[in-house]
């Protein structure tokens, strides 16, 4: 039986105005798979809702565990064709250093792709029993 952990996460540096992506993701037998928005509080509000699926590594150095999740977000839930990419999403965790997680997001807009790099992430972990 495979372990399975659920994390609340968001990702941004919180500043007025600044883009934010929140997601919670199972994380199950190198799997990853969620709900996420990417939101800014500008005029119009940018929401960007998605379906987020993706895989889970760990690499291991010495003592130094990052836990690596690469996410591809969807515009719906549906599998079936079409269904858009809307957002993609690398997160790099560190278990030693929480303030050294980050991020890099993508996200489509308006048919115009955004990216932004070394992202801040905080996380909240909810353990499921085995």
């Amino acid at each position: 039986m495979t372990s399975q952990t659920t994390g609340h996460f968001s990702i941004g540096t919180h500043m007025a105005g600044a883009v934010t992506f929140t997601c919670a993701l199972t994380l199950s037998g190198g799997r990853a798979v969620g709900m996420g928005a990417v939101t800014q509080a500008i005029n119009p509000p940018l929401d960007i809702d998605t379906y987020l699926s993706g895989t889970v590594a760990n690499i291991v150095w010495g003592a130094d565990v990052t836990q690596v999740i690469a996410l591809t977000g969807h515009a719906y839930r549906t599998p079936m064709p079409p269904n858009p990419e809307n957002v993609e999403c690398t997160m790099q965790l560190d278990s030693r250093n929480p303030a050294k997680c980050t991020a890099s997001l993508s996200y489509l807009e308006d048919g115009v792709w955004h990216t932004l790099e070394n992202l801040p992430v905080q996380v909240k972990w909810q353990y499921a029993p085995d």
